[in-house]
């Protein structure tokens, strides 16, 4: 049996726990959307509400699972901005290492000729 057809019924059950979130994460979301108009923070505050969005989806994946987990707010607001400035910074580390290599490309380019 395809895989897609096994996660089939985990997809229905993640979406009808989700459907019932939605509004209390788009809720949840509301008040953080100001602080994305800072230069800065806006930044680190938009990948961490992108995350929360998907850390909610997963909880509700692990309901329809049946994985029983806490449910603390606090928890999953600070894994959530903790999870978005990690992956700023990798994001930061991946762009400064591909224009190193693209300046050593061009100066190699550049001596050569």
């Amino acid at each position: 049996m395809p895989l897609f057809i096994r996660a089939l019924p985990l997809s229905l059950g993640t979406l009808w726990h989700y459907v019932f979130l939605l509004p209390f994460v788009v809720i949840a979301c509301i008040p953080f959307l100001m602080l994305t108009l800072i230069p800065l923070v806006g930044f680190l505050v938009s990948s961490g509400i992108g995350t929360f969005i998907t850390f909610a989806g997963y909880r509700c994946a692990l309901t329809a699972f049946g994985r029983g987990n806490e449910p603390s707010f606090t928890k999953l607001v600070m894994s959530s901005l903790s999870l978005g400035l990690l992956n700023t910074l990798a994001g930061l580390v991946i762009l400064m290492i591909s224009l190193g290599i693209g300046f050593g490309l061009i100066e190699t380019a550049a001596i050569g000729t």
